[in-house]
């Protein structure tokens, strides 16, 4: 992707090399190019010779503004000290606070070029491919928002960059992780249907981040009405959007069970389906009439790996398991069945290590999945 040219300029160099450390070694590398002044006499000699649109992010308590010579052309953001502006101080550049986490003051300059500039090819690099991932059973109660967050999580683990969709009508999410009852998910819904440079340039403010598992996500559990009006093209479209920014390796997508053309659309989609089977003959039965007779579903063995969860160390169908080779087990585990927190979802040993090794089989195969 075009990178855009960022200037910034502060009297604090710890905190400008700090910044510039943080864009070198984040996902901003693929979006900016920064240069940071502390002398305003190198940064007023740079704006003599510079060529092209610029960035300036100036701390105009640091900086005399008034020796610069900034042409039009240019986008001229303030940095400001504090969060609280006095009425003497309100002025028609964009002001910045400058000790806001760093990935959401990048994503508002991003917002602000966006805003400023209209155009930008938000195209994936060349060099980054993003591999969807949609976690499916044909039965309820299997085991599948367990394993997909688990699974999410091992590949945070294992140094991957990873974002979990979950696109349940009904999802039990905030089990799992931190959730908030705001309106970012349907903002960004509506970005994607309207203007896909403000989804790219807002992602990063209204998505959410879950420190302790690894992997960035969408409140979407108190978004029913969204998800129940997204339409088959409108979830693919998404999956698309998220994976043409270019951040993510990896797009974990937790599916409603059944055949709805939505999750169906998603399976034909999705780089690999994880398919959940239970040792039991009714979901066996439904999944083997499901391959055989359903249209799309019955293309999808190719890029289908089947899991088994929660095995008791023994088939007990082992005639009809047959059916389904290279089969990948996930244990039972036992404290599950009287949970009182989503932490302990999260922290069985024997499973997490299964899922583990499943993790590192796709990081190994990385995107040719």
């Amino acid at each position: 992707m075009a990178k855009l040219e960022l200037v910034v300029a502060d009297q604090d160099k710890q905190y400008l090399e700090m910044l510039s450390h943080y864009i070198h070694t984040s996902e901003f590398a693929g979006r900016f190019v920064i240069r940071t002044f502390s002398n305003e006499g190198t940064l007023k000699q740079f704006t003599s010779t510079m060529q092209g649109s610029v960035i300036f992010l100036i701390n105009p308590v640091a900086i005399e503004m008034a020796s610069l010579d900034l042409s039009s052309g240019h986008l001229l953001l303030h940095l400001t000290e504090t969060n609280v502006l006095l009425e003497d101080q309100v002025t028609s550049v964009p002001v910045f606070y400058k000790y806001q986490p760093l990935n959401q003051l990048l994503s508002k300059v991003f917002e602000a070029y966006v805003d400023n500039n209209g155009r930008y090819a938000a195209e994936q690099s060349a060099s980054t491919t993003t591999s969807v991932i949609a976690v499916y059973s044909a039965i309820g109660n299997s085991g599948k928002t367990v394993t997909a967050v688990n699974l999410a999580a091992g590949l945070a683990s294992q140094a991957h960059s990873v974002f979990y969709l979950n696109l349940e009508l009904l999802n039990s999410s905030e089990a799992y992780m931190q959730t908030m009852d705001n309106q970012n998910f349907s903002q960004l819904l509506y970005f994607m249907n309207t203007d896909q440079q403000k989804f790219a340039a807002r992602f990063e403010t209204l998505k959410a981040s879950e420190s302790n598992l690894g992997f960035d996500y969408f409140n979407s559990h108190r978004h029913i009405r969204e998800i129940e009006e997204l339409s088959a093209e409108g979830a693919t479209l998404l999956v698309e959007t998220i994976a043409n920014l270019g951040l993510y390796e990896f797009i974990v997508v937790d599916l409603d069970t059944g055949t709805d053309a939505r999750t169906v659309e998603l399976l034909r989609r999705c780089d690999t389906v994880l398919w959940l089977l239970l040792d039991d003959l009714s979901c066996l039965t439904k999944t083997r009439i499901m391959l055989q007779q359903h249209a799309v579903v019955s293309q999808l063995m190719d890029k289908s790996r089947f899991l088994l969860n929660k095995h008791l160390g023994s088939d007990m169908n082992a005639d009809l398991l047959q059916s389904y080779p290279s089969l990948f087990r996930l244990p039972y585990v036992p404290q599950w069945k009287a949970v009182t927190d989503g932490e302990q979802l999260l922290s069985s040993k024997p499973f997490n290590d299964q899922i583990a090794q499943l993790a590192r089989s796709f990081g190994a195969q990385g995107a040719s999945i």
